[in-house]
């Protein structure tokens, strides 16, 4: 063989054995990326940064308010954050690559606990685990670090989970109507009935709350109707129930006044039945009509320096609140109420602008306290400003009957006497005539 062919090929071989090289090296590279492990640790510091806060509080920007949501949207190497608070889940599984973070001051109840392959659970918090059941270490390099002061027990108190909670859309315009929705379930994942409320805190820091209604097992709904102001609401929506830990989950809505109705807003005008001067009323929902004044009726110990007034609300959304400031001829003074009498009984409605003023502003809800009619969507309302009663004298209801008793029993006195006389006289006439 000449020297020169022996040369082409070992060198061909060489050339063979490196394409080989590389391509082994190349699958082997390909699975090492492939496979987490402690190589992989420069993939992790690239992941993205979750933060979890059931409220907003303490981190106003969080992505998310609840752990599982975070878990959903990660991705191997993420870390994601919880922020201090309240976090209820059932069966939560820390996925492959992921560091979950607890922070102090968050406390995480669950039924059970799985980590898979590189997932890492790091509590500075409180872990509470459903008595019988456990937390599992079910992959490779899964691990779970109390770098203090975080902890965990077992928990021998059912839980309760306010689940799918929503409101009907993320956007309203002023004066419109909130649907709220939610699921309560317990650490089984079933539903149960709870007491459930949803506490709105309004823009200009008022606060009400919602009382929402069982519609079937597990599933609640309530309606909100006082958006008259713009801005961001934020809900808090509570489950309890005897013999378990309550769960509360936050969520907000927007409200835009740019769609007012031309007929809400407009004040009405009337002069007072006393001549004291003229009395406006603004309702922030619906429409004032037949507003008259009227003469007070008599209440022991309260004066209606303005007398009384009639009026209808119409236009509204059943079961809706309306905000009605009341500008009065003469400074209101602090401590006045807005006094009603509705079916023999007396009430006062407390004035939320209580400053001295001449404004005074009360709440009248359809349907509800402050509505004499029947008719949905339509709140009628008699009443007048006047001073809180006397110590003595409560707000109740006028008994007729325990008034007028002994007055009748009097009357029927007399009226037997008079009539035994009259027996007796005529007694008298008939004997005389038979002589």
């Amino acid at each position: 063989m000449k020297r020169g062919k022996l040369i082409q090929r070992i060198l061909g071989a060489t050339l063979a054995f490196a394409l080989i090289g590389g391509i082994l090296a190349g699958l082997l590279a390909t699975l090492a990326l492939a496979v987490p492990g402690d190589q992989n640790q420069a993939l992790a510091q690239d992941g993205k940064t979750w933060y979890v806060d059931d409220d907003k509080v303490d981190c106003p920007e969080a992505d998310f308010s609840t752990i599982q949501d975070a878990m959903d949207a990660s991705n191997f190497g993420d870390i994601i954050i919880v922020c201090p608070g309240n976090y209820h889940e059932i069966d939560p599984i820390i996925e492959p690559g992921r560091e979950v973070v607890i922070e102090e001051g968050a406390v995480w109840r669950v039924r059970s606990l799985v980590l898979l392959e590189w997932a890492h659970l790091i509590m500075r918090g409180i872990l509470y685990r459903q008595a019988g059941y456990s937390i599992t270490l079910a992959g490779e390099g899964a691990s779970i670090s109390l770098p203090g002061p975080g902890w965990m027990q077992r928990d021998y108190v059912p839980f309760l989970i306010v689940d799918e909670a929503q409101t009907d859309k993320g956007t309203y315009s002023a004066y419109e109507s909130v649907q709220i929705t939610a699921v309560v379930l317990d650490q089984n994942g079933t539903g149960v009935s709870a007491n459930v409320t949803a506490r709105i805190e309004e823009p200009d820091g008022s606060t009400e709350t919602v009382s929402l209604s069982e519609i079937g097992t597990g599933s609640y709904e309530g309606t909100f109707t006082d958006t008259s102001v713009n801005g961001t609401y934020r809900v808090a929506i509570q489950a309890e129930n005897v013999g378990y830990t309550g769960h509360t989950i936050w969520l907000s809505f927007e409200v835009d006044d740019s769609s007012v109705l031309p007929e809400e807003n407009v004040t009405v005008c009337v002069a007072t039945s006393t001549g004291t001067g003229t009395v406006c009323f603004t309702p922030s929902h619906g429409s004032i009509e037949d507003l008259a004044a009227v003469p007070a009726y008599s209440l022991p110990s309260v004066t209606f320096p303005h007398g009384m007034f009639a009026f209808q609300i119409s236009g509204l959304i059943p079961g809706q609140t309306v905000t009605l400031p009341i500008e009065l001829p003469s400074p209101v003074p602090v401590g006045a109420v807005w006094w009603k009498y509705d079916n023999g009984r007396w009430q006062s409605l407390p004035n939320l602008s209580d400053d001295g003023d001449r404004i005074m502003v009360i709440k009248l809800t359809d349907g509800g306290m402050g509505d004499r009619d029947d008719i949905p969507g339509q709140i009628t309302d008699p009443g007048g400003p006047g001073n809180p009663m006397t110590v003595g004298w409560e707000t109740s209801p006028i008994n007729r009957a325990v008034v007028l008793t002994p007055w009748i029993a009097l009357l029927a006195a007399i009226m037997a006497s008079a009539s035994l006389l009259v027996l007796k006289r005529r007694s008298r006439e008939r004997d005389y005539a038979r002589r």
